[in-house]
């Protein structure tokens, strides 16, 4: 998994370190066919700071199992194991930060 930055909008930007897109993650819950993965960013700020929103990329490198739906039984798309996502602003996981999304 990685960022993408939207258009390239880092590339103008003096002194930026694509380290800073940098993020870990950890699977919280895994049942069947879902998978729920909380992602802890390096720098949460620098998370789509453009109006347009960059792209979280999941990449699966080694297919262990084939992936077939059950309820979509249509054929894939030939790059299959690379998924694109639009990712949000971000904020930083505080205790601050979670105590406005509760009272939001």
């Amino acid at each position: 998994m990685y960022i993408t930055p939207y258009n390239d909008w880092h590339v103008g930007k003096s002194n930026f370190s694509l380290d800073s897109l940098n993020f870990t993650f950890n699977v919280t819950q895994y049942e069947l066919d879902y998978m729920l993965i909380k992602l802890n960013f390096a720098d949460a700020l620098q998370i789509s700071p453009m109006t347009m929103q960059d792209s979280l990329v999941f990449h699966v490198k080694h297919l262990g199992f084939n992936f077939i739906s059950a309820t979509h039984l249509i054929d894939l798309n030939s790059n299959f194991t690379t998924l694109h996502r639009p990712i949000k602003k971000q904020m930083p996981d505080t205790s601050l930060s979670r105590n406005m999304v509760t009272a939001a």
